[in-house]
C-alpha cells in the first residue's frame, strides 16, 4: 500500500471550502497556518485580477496594505474628517470612498467599485444570495432612508444605539456592494455613527474568540430577521434555540457590539462641517 498523503489543508479550510481549501498553490497547514494570516477571500479575488495565484509574500503584502489603509480612514474619522451623510447619493458616495481609501493602496482593482457578480453571503446552512448587483444602490438607498436618515443618534439612549447599529450592520453585510471588505466598510460607519453621541467604540477587536462570537452574532441576524430589506415579512423567519432568550433577530449582534462601546467624557462639538468627497478615477 501506497502511505497515505498527507492534507495541506487545516480542518478550518475544509470546513468552510476557502479558496486555499480548493487552490494547490497553497498549503494552509505547513506555512504556518496560511488561513490565519490572510483572508482566503482576497487570495481568490487577486487570482480573478491577475489569472495566476499570487505569491504568499504578495498576499502578504496585499493584507498589510488593507490594514493599513482601515488604520488611516478610521483614525480621519476620529479627527472629525468625515460627518454622517445628509442624503442617500452622499451616503452611497462616502461607501464608495471608505472603499477606495482602504483597498486601493493593495493595487486591487475592484476598490471602491459596487460589485457586478453576484456573491453568497453567509455561511453553511445560513447561505444565501446576497442583493441581485443590479439592486445594490437602490438597497443602499432604502437602508440610508429606514434607518440612517431617520435616527437621531445624539438622543439614543445606549440600547438603542446599539440596536440601530446592529441593524445597520446585518443589513449593509446583507446588501453586501462589495466583492470583499463589506465588514470592515461595515464597522468604520459604526466609528462615524458614534461621533455625535456620548458612546465609542474601540478597536474592534480580531481575536479568534471575539471574531468568531461576531460571526455567530451576525448569522443569527441573517437568519432570524423577519423582514427583507424592502420591509415584507419573511413566512419562514423563526428564532432557532438558543441558550438564553433572545428577544429579537439582533439581539446578539447588539451585545456584541457592546462589548466594544464606551462611554466618552462628553459629546463632541455640533458645529462640525462635512468634507466634499472628490470623485475617484
Amino acid at each position: 500500500m501506497s502511505p497515505k498523503t498527507k492534507p495541506n489543508k487545516c480542518r478550518n479550510c475544509d470546513t468552510i471550502r476557502s479558496y486555499f481549501a480548493e487552490n494547490k498553490s497553497y498549503d494552509c497547514v505547513n506555512v504556518s497556518r496560511l488561513c490565519d494570516q490572510i483572508d482566503s477571500r482576497l487570495a481568490e479575488l487577486s487570482f480573478k485580477e491577475r489569472s495566476s495565484p499570487s505569491s504568499i509574500e504578495e498576499l502578504k503584502k496585499m493584507s498589510t496594505s488593507i490594514q493599513e489603509g482601515y488604520a488611516r480612514v478610521y483614525q480621519d474619522i476620529l479627527n472629525n474628517k468625515y460627518t454622517l451623510p445628509t442624503s442617500a447619493p452622499d451616503f452611497i458616495k462616502l461607501i464608495k470612498h471608505f472603499h477606495f481609501e482602504v483597498f486601493a493602496p493593495s493595487g486591487l482593482k475592484f476598490g471602491g467599485q459596487i460589485r457586478t457578480d453576484s456573491v453568497a453571503v453567509g455561511i453553511g446552512v445560513n447561505e444565501f444570495e446576497g442583493v441581485d448587483y443590479n439592486e445594490i444602490e437602490s438597497a443602499l438607498t432604502e437602508l440610508f432612508e429606514k434607518e440612517i436618515g431617520r435616527a437621531d443618534l445624539k438622543n439614543l439612549d445606549k440600547d438603542k444605539f446599539l440596536r440601530f447599529c446592529a441593524r445597520f450592520l446585518e443589513e449593509f453585510f446583507a446588501i453586501h456592494p462589495f466583492l470583499d471588505g463589506n465588514g470592515r466598510i461595515g464597522r468604520l460607519f459604526l466609528h462615524l455613527f458614534s461621533m455625535p453621541t456620548s458612546f465609542s467604540y474601540i478597536q474592534f477587536s480580531d481575536k479568534s474568540q471575539s471574531e468568531n462570537k461576531y460571526v455567530t452574532a451576525l448569522e443569527y441576524a441573517h437568519k432570524n430577521r423577519t423582514h427583507t430589506l424592502k420591509g415584507e415579512p419573511i413566512r419562514k423567519a423563526r428564532p432557532e434555540k438558543h441558550n438564553h432568550k433572545a428577544t429579537n433577530a439582533y439581539t446578539f449582534l447588539a451585545e456584541w457590539l457592546g462589548e466594544n462601546l464606551e462611554s466618552k467624557p462628553q459629546a463632541p462639538s455640533e458645529d462640525i462641517k462635512p468634507i466634499w468627497i472628490k470623485d475617484e478615477d
